[in-house]
């Protein structure tokens, strides 16, 4: 039996809306040592369980304030580590993630569904005649419509020969679900890096001409505070990719 865990993200552009997903796809075997390694990760860390650790407060200090952005970001690196084998040479967790430009005009729940449907066409099947289970899991979201969520699923997970384990379950984003926060986690890293990605390429002459007035110390006070915000968002975006080139196997679909 399989279980696949799912977050989407989303944001908007000048013309339409970028919405993706993430799924983090673990066999029920590893699924206990998965989430004892993020429970001891987590006490290692120090946080403060009545406060939420979202991917975004990676670089923030919401939260348990007592926790420097130093350790988050540390703790993030660790939970990345636990998608690999004690030796690093096989994955264990698989991370298939989908990104699509979408009218405004388009649904979030068709948007969703149009993922997923791509998603799952990934999927292996498996290797044996017989059909398998797989578990479905998604971070609550109003936008879905059960009853056909679930008739959408059975079908399209029918094509791979797997089962769908019961009906698909809304979980809520908590430190007590370590799946669905290993996929938040996911999201985060991925949205942040491509959205930074796009603005430095669209500010690159501007953060040339602020570096030159650095160097040539003619810049002014203004344009420090300026310079100092583009490096801090070249850092995130750098901190990210590396993050998402960490786990061992992620398919981008």
């Amino acid at each position: 039996m399989k279980f696949l865990f799912l977050d989407e993200l989303k944001y908007n552009q000048s013309k339409s809306k970028v919405y993706g997903l993430t799924a983090i796809l673990i066999d029920a075997q590893n699924y206990l040592s998965f989430k004892e390694l993020f429970e001891t990760s987590l006490k290692n860390l120090g946080w403060n369980k009545k406060h939420e650790l979202k991917g975004r407060s990676m670089f923030s200090i919401s939260g348990d304030k007592s926790i420097s952005v130093e350790k988050r970001v540390g703790f993030m690196s660790e939970i990345v580590g636990i998608s690999k084998s004690k030796t690093g040479k096989t994955a264990k967790i698989s991370v298939y993630v989908v990104l699509n430009n979408f009218s405004k005009k388009y649904s979030e729940y068709n948007c969703y569904k149009t993922n997923l449907g791509k998603i799952i066409k990934k999927l292996s099947k498996p290797s044996l005649k017989k059909k398998s289970l797989i578990g479905v899991f998604y971070d609550e979201n109003n936008c879905i419509k059960v009853q056909d969520f679930n008739q959408f699923l059975n079908r399209n997970l029918l094509e791979r020969k797997l089962n769908l384990f019961e009906s698909s379950f809304p979980i809520k984003s908590s430190l007590e679900n370590p799946g669905i926060m290993f996929a938040d986690y996911v999201c985060y890293f991925i949205q942040t890096f491509f959205q930074l990605s796009v603005f430095r390429k669209n500010i690159m002459g501007e953060l040339i001409q602020l570096l030159e007035k650095d160097k040539n110390k003619t810049i002014n006070e203004e344009e420090k505070k300026k310079l100092s915000i583009h490096i801090i968002s070249y850092k995130k975006e750098k901190k990210t990719k590396e993050l998402i080139m960490a786990l061992k196997k992620i398919i981008f679909v």
